[in-house]
């Protein structure tokens, strides 16, 4: 009975609300007791969720903001929120409750022109981190020194070295020009000496050729006296291979009139001492009058052809002479059958043409004295 009577005075003085008092008790036991292992790893497993989720979201933000393609959606998403603020604002006065933002700090929410600035602060720092790092050109020093000009000596002695090369382009010019006469004295000499050799009488065919060949290749001639050089050059060649070829019909038909070596008609004596005797001497056949007559046929031929190689050209009836006896003599030959001889019926044509070659070498020589 004692024991049931002490009971109420071991009672605290205080006597609080049961469910208070309950609520700290529970809050207290959570505080101290530990959390289990598998509470643990549930923690763990969130907390890696949360910073894997972060990573993500990194990732997604930078590769957005190098694609241009983050600030329109940021401006979306701010311009969602003002729209969802103000239904809520519009809200609250229709049904007479007062929204005060600065009641709920997880509310706040940043003005426009602030979000645009920390936004736009935000985009310059990725950029930065963006760009490529470019190093500052170097400053150009100048090298230390006399600033003052060039001294008077120097300034002399790069007048002296102009005066210098002056002089020596004088003297190249003058040599040049030296030089440029003395090549077009040696010109004019090497055209007068080759004109003095195509007026030359003992000149012939081949050597007129030669000289007006090399006349045309001489440099510094006109156009117009370069075509005439070559004209007469090409005029002696033709004049020379047409006389080649008179002298070739000539000499060929020469060849064709010799006369066949007769036979001997002297008898051999059988004793050898007479044999050698009779040997001494050769007894022949005289030939017959048409054989004289192609035997003297043949010596004017052969004549005349020595003659035109010197260019002496024969008189013009001695020339039909000896043209009618050949063409008689050639168709005897060919059984009375007509001829064409390769010869002309006079030298009036080619003896014009070296005449017109002397003749225009003569004005070169004398018209300008051969200047070219």
């Amino acid at each position: 009975m004692n024991e049931k009577s002490d009971k109420p005075e071991d009672k605290p003085e205080f006597q609080g609300d049961n469910s208070d008092a309950s609520l700290t008790e529970a809050v207290i036991a959570a505080a101290e007791s530990e959390p289990s292992g598998d509470e643990k790893k549930g923690l763990s497993g969130i907390l890696k969720f949360f910073i894997f989720l972060l990573i993500v979201t990194a990732i997604v933000a930078g590769g957005l903001a190098n694609n241009g393609q983050l600030e329109p959606m940021l401006e979306s998403a701010k311009a969602t929120i003002n729209e969802k603020l103000a239904d809520l604002n519009a809200g609250s006065e229709s049904d007479g409750i007062a929204f005060n933002e600065q009641d709920d700090p997880a509310s706040e929410v940043l003005p426009t022109a602030e979000f645009e600035a920390l936004q736009n602060e935000q985009d310059a720092e990725v950029a930065a981190e963006q760009l490529p790092e470019f190093e500052q050109p170097e400053t150009l020093v100048e090298p230390e020194g006399d600033r003052s000009g060039p001294s008077p000596e120097q300034v002399n002695e790069l007048l002296a070295t102009i005066d210098g090369l002056r002089n020596e382009i004088s003297n190249m010019e003058a040599s040049q020009r030296a030089l440029s006469k003395q090549m077009h004295e040696q010109q004019q000499a090497n055209l007068q000496a080759r004109l003095r050799w195509i007026t030359d009488p003992a000149s012939h065919l081949p050597q007129l050729q030669l000289a007006w060949n090399e006349i045309s290749m001489l440099p510094n001639l006109s156009d117009r006296q370069r075509e005439s050089a070559a004209k007469l050059h090409q005029l002696a060649s033709d004049s020379s291979q047409a006389l080649q070829a008179w002298q070739a019909e000539l000499n060929g038909w020469a060849d064709k009139f010799a006369l066949p070596e007769e036979e001997e008609i002297s008898v051999k004596p059988e004793h050898p001492w007479l044999a050698w005797w009779a040997g001494q001497f050769h007894l022949r056949r005289a030939p017959t009058a048409e054989a004289r007559r192609l035997v003297n046929l043949r010596d004017r031929l052969l004549k005349t052809g020595h003659l035109l190689s010197f260019e002496k050209w024969p008189n013009q009836a001695d020339w039909l002479t000896l043209r009618n006896d050949l063409l008689l003599a050639a168709s005897k030959m060919n059984n009375a059958q007509p001829v064409e001889l390769a010869l002309p019926e006079d030298f009036t044509a080619i003896q014009r043409d070296i005449e017109s070659m002397r003749s225009t070498a003569a004005k070169w020589a004398e018209g300008k004295k051969g200047e070219i």
